[in-house]
């Protein structure tokens, strides 16, 4: 290629402009911010709040997130793939799952927004029950939100929803960081902007999500026009499969350009394995899983920053700038991996694999902050690693995430009822792996093994 289509800065201002310019995708940006983690991070941000206020203290987090919100949704999880992975759910069930998404948001932040302070024997039930109910509507992301936009919507659409998805996160930090502007500096307990204006906020963004959702469902956009379910049958019924394959000029682009008598076309059929479970998943799997174990199960943040602030007072104002710091920017780095996602995606392999050797990387940092080591504890340099770390997790996790959906969709559809299947394993197992290790860092603070040495 010569001429300034070689450049890849107007390639890439180009795609943007052409993003700006699709409604679909705006929608299902829309759509996203609200029926994924905006509450559930919303809720977190917070926690340095609910920390200082609520029983519980440091160990808050992980008996919310680990003990009760994974308990919760544990079980509806892992019987969701089960129960459809030998015959895949239909069209009409992905949609109920849908609609209760698009809802249920909404009305978990209302609930959290007026109910925060309420403790039952000396248990913060509110916060506690709103978290349960938000990692609930979050876990079913993998195992059904995500896979039905694999499936039936063009490829953008999933791009959308994950930049929307890390927009929520971002309304979320930017909201703490006005929540940490307007604290008390003579009381860092005291905050102007508590989780109650907080969560109402949340809750009219969040509400959003489902007007979206509701428009989609009603004018029935973003939809591709040929989902391999629908080929097969109307291969049979109608026998117009090379036009099947060969899709109309509506069809979204295909993922991974295959070589044919020289020249260089896609396909939507591509190298297609008679099963799902050969290298190419266990590989798309592997980098998935540790993206999804750093990025959500082994996480202690709340350790990282009082290390790195050099005190274990949760109400010490540098403790929680660091932490409300940490957490706002980490959820700002979240859209711009969408977006990415969508201005220049990569579906190779190697690409992957380098970004998930950053993503351990910064999650070395984080570890080191934790374990209280010496070059990572009580210094502006290591609140400014902890800061930047963090947010290099969320970043690198949705960029990869919103491109293995699609991944595997594609990489299976050839073969009926194949490419539900491997969307729907890849969901289980990186879910299940985050409720896993979720536990497991539960177990490692309520034991000590991982606390706050400093005094």
């Amino acid at each position: 290629m010569t001429g300034p289509e070689a450049n890849p800065c107007i390639r890439a201002c180009a795609s943007l402009r052409k993003s700006l310019a699709d409604r679909v995708f705006w929608i299902f940006v829309v759509l996203g911010w609200g029926t994924q983690w905006m509450v559930t991070d919303g809720l977190f941000q917070c926690f340095a709040i609910f920390d200082a206020e609520l029983p519980g203290g440091l160990n808050l987090p992980q008996v919310s997130i680990s003990l009760v919100g994974n308990s919760a949704s544990a079980i509806p999880v892992i019987i969701w793939p089960i129960l459809f992975y030998k015959h895949p759910p239909s069209e009409r069930v992905y949609v109920g799952v849908a609609w209760a998404a698009a809802i249920a948001p909404a009305v978990i932040a209302f609930i959290a927004a007026v109910g925060w302070r309420v403790v039952v024997g000396n248990v913060a039930v509110i916060v506690e029950s709103t978290v349960s109910a938000a990692i609930l509507v979050g876990n079913f992301v993998y195992v059904a939100q995500l896979p039905m936009l694999a499936i039936y919507y063009i490829e953008s659409c999933t791009a959308g929803v994950m930049l929307g998805s890390g927009l929520g996160s971002s309304f979320a930090g930017i909201l703490g960081i006005i929540q940490e502007s307007l604290q008390d500096s003579e009381n860092a307990s005291q905050n102007a902007f508590g989780p109650g204006p907080y969560m109402g906020v949340i809750t009219v963004l969040a509400a959003c999500s489902t007007v979206a959702w509701v428009y989609i469902w009603h004018e029935g956009i973003g939809r591709r026009p040929n989902p391999s379910k629908d080929n097969a049958a109307e291969d049979e019924r109608d026998g117009k499969a090379e036009a099947a394959c060969q899709g109309s000029t509506t069809t979204a682009t295909p993922l991974i350009p295959v070589k044919a008598g020289g020249k260089t076309e896609h396909s939507k059929l591509i190298a297609t394995p008679a099963g799902i479970c050969d290298s190419y998943f266990v590989s798309v799997t592997l980098l998935g899983s540790i993206i999804s174990i750093q990025t959500w199960g082994l996480t202690f943040l709340q350790f990282a920053a009082a290390n790195a602030s050099c005190t274990c007072d949760t109400a010490d104002a540098t403790n929680k700038r660091t932490f409300q710091l940490a957490t706002a920017l980490a959820f700002i780095a979240m859209p711009i991996g969408g977006l990415l996602s969508h201005l220049a995606p990569s579906y190779d392999l190697r690409v992957h694999t380098a970004l998930v050797c950053l993503h351990i990387l910064a999650f070395l940092f984080q570890t080191l902050a934790v374990a209280g080591a010496g070059v990572m504890t009580c210094s502006v340099a290591a609140q400014a690693i902890v800061i930047l770390s963090n947010a290099m997790l969320r970043g690198v996790y949705q960029y990869l995430i919103a491109l293995q959906y699609p991944m595997l969709a594609r990489r299976y559809e050839g073969t009926p009822g194949n490419s539900e299947r491997a969307v729907l394993l890849f969901g289980l197992i990186t879910t299940w792996l985050i409720i896993v290790t979720t536990y497991i860092s539960y177990a490692l603070t309520e034991t000590n093994v991982v606390s706050c040495p400093l005094h």
